[in-house]
């Protein structure tokens, strides 16, 4: 992993909502969170970061959508990021790279959490809980003909341990399109401690 610069956790939010904003599952969720605050659609795809009534609004749609600023769910170990960071990852971290900890990641995933095991078994035709694994090839499409992703965004703890916070349907596409993938830009939030441990159902 090779570090580019530090980044904001507004600049963070912002990215994680235009990927889900892109998001054929997740899309028009956030539409209508938008739609009900009233707040413009060009705040997420045209953002201004450092603006802070535009830092609040995307703050405020990701706490409706996400959780992001509560306690419990996805963002419960942010209060351990000291910082974000914009990095390039190569080979090796793809290798380490472990989706978050639910039901669907850890079945696709053989139960071991990690990415390139999600990436065998879409490959190997395995499906979990009836739901087909078509928008994997369809990303994987997009890739070989050169199309471009907003970047996933991770945590490293101290351990060095990677996890995905946004980008588990992209990342997991990227990796079916090349055996020999590419260093990719991404976003890491650096964490002060361990990572929570993974649920008894994953391990």
């Amino acid at each position: 992993m090779k570090i580019i610069q530090d980044i904001t956790a507004e600049e963070m939010v912002s990215v994680f909502l235009i990927g889900e904003l892109n998001s054929l599952r997740w899309g028009k969720k956030i539409e209508k969170i938008l739609i009900t605050n009233k707040i413009p659609k060009k705040v997420i795809t045209e953002p201004k970061i450092g603006n802070k009534k535009e830092d609040q609004k995307r703050a405020l749609v990701l706490g409706e959508f996400r959780g992001y600023g509560k306690k419990g769910g996805l963002f419960d170990d942010l209060e351990k990021v000291m910082a974000w960071k914009r990095v390039v990852l190569d080979k090796e971290d793809f290798l380490k790279i472990k989706y978050i900890d639910y039901d669907y990641w850890n079945e696709i995933s053989g139960k071991t959490g990690l990415v390139m095991d999600g990436v065998k078994n879409v490959k190997a035709g395995l499906e979990i809980f009836g739901v087909s694994n078509r928008q994997y090839w369809q990303v994987a499409e997009v890739v070989k003909n050169g199309g471009k992703f907003p970047n996933i965004i991770l945590l490293m703890d101290t351990g060095k341990n990677l996890k995905l916070l946004e980008g588990h349907v992209r990342l997991t596409g990227y990796l079916l399109a090349n055996n020999n993938p590419k260093p990719i830009e991404a976003i890491v939030g650096m964490m002060s401690g361990k990572m929570k441990p993974r649920s008894e159902s994953s391990l």
